[in-house]
């Protein structure tokens, strides 16, 4: 007798640690899903924040603005700043490009020209048509490897009528922006 008590006592046991099992599992799914939800809303408040932010600026006279000129992030981390193109001339085809930047470590020094951060910044180098007096605003997004120098890079983004940009076919102002990994 003592042996069947004993067994249903184990059953029942693993049937309780199962049913807690579950609903812990049901819990941390749900948590996951409003986690997740909050991030989706806080990314689009910050996507509507830069684009007023750029709306602005080009409202302002600027042919070319960044929505901010300096980043600052951690290995392994993605950051997306914007920029806005104002057409002020007849209908064209303009491109982006962002060159190889410029490194300076965290406690300066060392700085070193042309450093390898193409494969970091991502951007629509396909060239888009503008109108007279249109505007377009476009993501640029950043992602530091996790096996990146720690300290400042210093990178350009200039607007071209041609590819590859040449001094003569710049569109408006060249615009720096800094990433601080640290």
């Amino acid at each position: 007798m003592k042996t069947k008590k004993a067994a249903i006592g184990l059953s029942v046991n693993i049937l309780v640690v199962v049913i807690i099992g579950i609903v812990i599992l049901g819990l941390g799914i749900g948590l996951l899903y409003q986690f997740i939800g909050g991030a989706q809303n806080i990314k689009s408040t910050l996507d509507q924040q830069t684009e007023l932010q750029l709306e602005g600026l080009i409202n302002q006279g600027r042919t070319v603005a960044l929505s901010t000129n300096t980043v600052s992030m951690r290995r392994g981390e993605q950051r997306v700043i914007g920029i806005g193109i104002l057409n002020i001339e007849d209908q064209q085809t303009l491109y982006l490009e962002i060159p190889s930047g410029k490194y300076v470590s965290s406690d300066g020094d060392l700085t070193v020209e042309n450093t390898d951060t193409k494969s970091w910044i991502l951007y629509n180098n396909a060239g888009f048509s503008l109108e007279l007096d249109e505007s377009l605003k476009e993501a640029i997004s950043i992602v530091a490897p996790k096996d990146a120098a720690l300290g400042q890079y210093i990178l350009s983004v200039k607007v071209c009528r041609t590819q590859p940009c040449t001094f003569e076919s710049q569109y408006g102002n060249v615009q720096n922006f800094k990433i601080v990994l640290n």
